[in-house]
């Protein structure tokens, strides 16, 4: 009796550790020639992160397996090294095969086991060859610096950049089309292609809409469904803000009155300085272009300010000590306010000020906007118009 006992616990052990699949989990296997004796790993791209889910080590044939049963459907990532990897989807039901050469990957690879795994190959394959084109771009640029027709070089490599992103674009905008219920657009509309976003809110809204909206259909509680889904409201959210400030910030209305320190803690307002012409500026110490700003602005209030004009600059810095010595450095004799509270700033919100500073409001006697732009060249024109018009 107890060598019986004996052998069905050796069995169990056995089964244990031969039974690497546990029951309904999927089989992520496939093959990488040439990458024998390595490890390779399985992780997941969830909404905030990226989790290692299991590692194996990769046999001399090349050939490698997982186990894993995903909750739902997901975006998974399998990698040899940091930056060789293939992202594929993965629903509970699907069986994932992915073959590569080592020699080639991760630019060229087969996946096998889902539409959604074979579009994101089908995107990424291509990019891989694009990327190579921008690579050699970049090579040339490096190699150009130093030369002395650099400028005109640069232009032409501005040129070929843009031919090749509009080419990039053009095509995940055909996949997205072709596929418009895969979870793989979410990846696809979120994609750079060098340092340069594919996909933005201010022009690529009404794709985001529609992944959204088709999404939303196909897998309603997904996490990175409902992660875009809210992203969209937020952003709908803000339009809506900045809808109902822009009527109020009409030209010919009053602008809305601003009470702010100056670095010396005396509050100034902006209704004080009613009977002038008024450049309400908006600038941050760190900003390149405001800094340059400054200079041209200086040269605007020396011919103006005798004839009644006057700048009120409200700075979105956090650092009163940096923002105070950047004033006393440049000489910037006008208002200088700040609630110092950054871009955080409800300011930004009242005004409707743009993240891309600096942004001008021209303001007449009685307080009303005139108008307001990013460029100080179309504000200077509104201005001399006023000044010769007179009181």
């Amino acid at each position: 009796m107890r060598k019986l006992s004996w052998f069905w616990l050796l069995f169990l052990i056995y089964q244990a550790c031969t039974n690497t699949h546990p029951p309904g989990a999927n089989n992520i296997s496939g093959k990488i020639s040439g990458a024998g004796g390595q490890l390779i790993y399985l992780e997941e791209l969830t909404v905030d992160d990226l989790i290692r889910i299991d590692s194996v080590k990769i046999e001399d044939n090349g050939s490698f397996g997982f186990s894993y049963l995903p909750d739902e459907a997901g975006i998974f990532l399998l990698k040899l090294n940091p930056g060789e990897f293939v992202t594929f989807i993965m629903a509970p039901d699907d069986h994932i095969e992915i073959l590569a050469d080592k020699s080639t990957f991760p630019n060229e690879y087969k996946t096998n086991g889902n539409e959604g795994s074979k579009i994101l190959e089908r995107y990424f394959t291509e990019t891989a060859k694009n990327q190579g084109q921008l690579d050699s771009l970049s090579h040339v640029f490096n190699s150009s610096t130093h030369l002395k027709d650099f400028y005109e070089i640069k232009l032409g490599l501005d040129s070929a950049f843009a031919g090749l992103f509009s080419q990039q674009q053009d095509f995940a905008l055909q996949v997205i089309g072709e596929n418009p219920n895969s979870l793989a657009t979410l990846l696809l509309i979120n994609q750079r292609f060098g340092a340069k976003k594919l996909f933005n809110v201010d022009d690529d809204f009404d794709l985001m809409l529609q992944i959204d909206s088709n999404l939303l259909k196909r897998y309603p509680g997904n996490p990175h469904v409902i992660a875009h889904h809210e992203r969209v409201n937020i952003i709908i959210d803000k339009q809506q803000s900045e809808q109902e400030a822009e009527a109020n910030l009409a030209p010919g209305l009053i602008a809305p009155n601003l009470n702010l320190p100056n670095p010396s803690g005396e509050n100034i307002s902006l209704q004080s300085l009613r009977g002038k012409l008024v450049l309400l500026y908006f600038w941050t110490t760190y900003s390149p272009p405001c800094r340059a700003a400054n200079q041209q602005i200086k040269e605007i209030y020396q011919r103006n300010k005798s004839k009644g004009f006057e700048v009120y600059a409200v700075s979105f810095d956090h650092n009163k000590k940096i923002w105070g010595d950047v004033i006393v450095m440049e000489e910037l004799a006008w208002i200088n306010v700040s609630d110092l509270q950054g871009a955080g700033t409800p300011i930004m919100k009242l005004y409707n000020v743009p993240d891309e500073l600096p942004f001008f409001y021209l303001l007449d006697r009685e307080g009303k906007i005139i108008t307001k732009n990013h460029s100080l060249l179309e504000i200077e024109k509104a201005l001399s118009e006023e000044i010769y018009l007179g009181p």
